[in-house]
């Protein structure tokens, strides 16, 4: 095996590599969780000036107070910490610790707080914190009560010796006393004042945030398990390499089928990120466009040159064959064939994402129901009044219709084998949307009245036993199968082939008898001879050049969604 083949196989199997790695980071996880855990978080907190004063000498306007440089710890703060923290009964001792920084006139305190968890750590640390500045606040307020009260007392006294100076103006002990009064006064009233207007006791500089880890960082071991899950996941890919069983190619279609690849549909990243429904409706030269067409003009030669009926059926749900209906039938449309689209899926139907309301409402349940019910053949008036023409010319659509109904039971009556007929004189090409053929008996029925089955398989998904299986069913059921188109392959196209499709030249004929016309891009088709004029200048390109088909386009949900009918 070559570099790049090890390459393709790893991006094949990236997915694979990347749920090894997801096993190997959550083992990961679990050994972080099992480790015994610690988490700190600290917050750094300045007290204001008044505080500071009163830590260092042990009173606040000269009224004593219970704050120094180890308040932050002390047993009053941390069982109140505790329970804001909502811990209450906890003592919190070993797990606070603070760190003064004295100031010139404030301090500066770090609180840090351990806890088994980062959340818990946080919380204890913001818990301390205003658990400290409820504390100094209470002191403070007690302090501003007791110096109302020192106040209130010398006002008193202020208020008694003035009323024995008035007495007696002349004692000059009286008027000694009420200064003294006065001036203590005044003294009282300046400390409340500064203590008032002094503001918050603590200032919080650095919130505690979550709690960081103390032990083995998380991030190492993380680390360590996503290098080796990226080596597991890819030997483990290199290995399941060897065992898979899934369509790898187009080359591989004939050996295992003994039926030709029709086409090979390249992903078109563009096509998915901008969920386009109908790509071939693009005017400009695409590989997907070339894709289309190689594939309609294999059809052209497999099948009747007039009246032709084809199914489109799938290995397996999601493997686009609605997409590939309704953009093949769109290409047929374009050279001027008259074009119906027969929702044949009777039990998921998606054409409606791809036409809208042209594809909803009765239709192909209705006219069996009907025809059985009635007992009356299937005709040409009871097709055509459930048919509904879309935006593009020459293309109309008969829904799968609206009611409840048994598609086994229903597409097995002999009414099918009429409406085909009917079709068949109504339009140049008939295009029926099946169902998946694998488990479900609806497509071979409708296969059955055609002119032969076209069977989608996606690259690095269906199993080529699913594969074979599928087309022996088809075969047993007296199907006859034209062959298989492959989706979603991811070969890239020679990078010599993008001048032909980046070329974009306007045509401005008209009058054309049985013209498509779209934008810049022009084709068209007379008397059955499928000439394709892509430019001016362009030689005309003979159907069935035997060329290889390198084309764009990309597969489905299980309800065949067009918003990832691209890759």
């Amino acid at each position: 095996m070559t570099f790049k083949q090890i390459l393709g196989v790893l991006w094949l199997r990236r997915w694979l590599t990347v749920a090894v790695v997801a096993v190997a980071l959550i083992s990961a996880g679990f050994v972080i969780e099992l480790q015994p855990k610690s988490f700190e978080s600290d917050a750094t907190v300045r007290t204001s000036a008044i505080v500071s004063d009163a830590a260092s000498n042990g009173s606040l306007g000269g009224v004593q107070v219970d704050i120094d440089s180890n308040t932050a710890t002390s047993p009053a703060v941390l069982s109140q910490a505790a329970r804001l923290a909502g811990e209450p009964g906890i003592n919190y001792s070993p797990y606070i610790s603070t760190s003064v920084t004295a100031g010139s006139k404030t301090d500066t305190i770090l609180i840090a707080a351990t806890a088994p968890t980062p959340e818990l750590a946080q919380r204890r640390s913001s818990a301390v914190v205003k658990a400290f500045n409820d504390y100094l606040q209470q002191q403070i307020d007690s302090t501003v009560v007791t110096l109302k009260d020192r106040a209130s007392a010398a006002n008193a006294a202020a208020v008694t010796y003035q009323a024995q100076a008035f007495a007696a103006p002349n004692n000059a002990l009286i008027a000694a006393n009420l200064s003294g009064a006065l001036a203590t006064l005044s003294s009282i009233n300046d400390e409340i004042a500064l203590i008032t207007n002094s503001g918050s006791p603590t200032t919080t500089l650095n919130a505690p945030p979550l709690g960081y880890s103390l032990g083995t960082s998380p991030l190492l071991i993380l680390l360590v398990a996503l290098v080796a899950g990226v080596i597991a996941g890819m030997g483990i890919s290199l290995i399941r390499d060897q065992f898979d069983n899934r369509l790898r190619g187009d080359h591989e279609i004939e050996p295992l089928t003994s039926l030709p690849s029709l086409a090979e549909l390249v992903l078109d990243k563009s096509v998915a990120k901008t969920g386009e429904a109908l790509p071939a409706a693009r005017s400009e030269q695409t590989a997907l466009g070339e894709g289309l067409r190689s594939l309609r003009t294999s059809m052209q030669v497999l099948l009747p040159r007039n009246n032709a009926v084809v199914a489109f059926s799938s290995v397996e749900p999601g493997d686009g064959k609605t997409f590939v209906s309704a953009n093949v039938a769109l290409a047929w449309a374009r050279t001027g064939k008259r074009v119906i689209l027969v929702g044949g899926d009777l039990r998921r139907p998606n054409l409606w994402s791809y036409f809208g309301e042209a594809a909803r409402g009765p239709g192909l349940i209705e006219i069996l129901q009907d025809a059985e019910e009635t007992g009356r053949a299937v005709s040409a008036p009871d097709v055509t009044a459930h048919l509904n023409d879309t935006e593009f010319r020459g293309l109309r659509v008969l829904p799968a219709g609206e009611r409840d109904a048994d598609p086994a039971d229903l597409l097995a009556t002999a009414s099918l084998k009429q409406l085909i007929a009917v079709l068949r004189a109504l339009a140049d090409v008939i295009i029926i949307d099946t169902p998946p053929a694998m488990a479900l008996v609806d497509a071979s029925l409708l296969a059955e009245q055609s002119d032969g089955v076209i069977l989608l398989a996606n690259i690095n998904r269906t199993d080529r036993t699913f594969l074979v299986n599928t087309l022996e069913s088809l075969r047993q059921n007296g199907v006859r199968t034209l062959g298989v188109v492959t989706n979603r392959s991811r070969r890239a196209l020679p990078k010599s082939y993008a001048p032909y499709y980046a070329r974009q030249t306007a045509v401005h004929e008209s009058d054309t008898p049985g013209r498509f016309e779209a934008g810049s891009f022009t084709e068209w088709d007379h008397d059955n001879s499928h000439s394709v004029a892509d430019a001016p200048g362009d030689t005309t390109r003979p159907p069935g050049d035997g060329k290889p088909s390198l084309t764009v386009d990309g597969g489905e949900t299980s309800h065949d969604s067009p918003a990832v009918a691209g890759p």
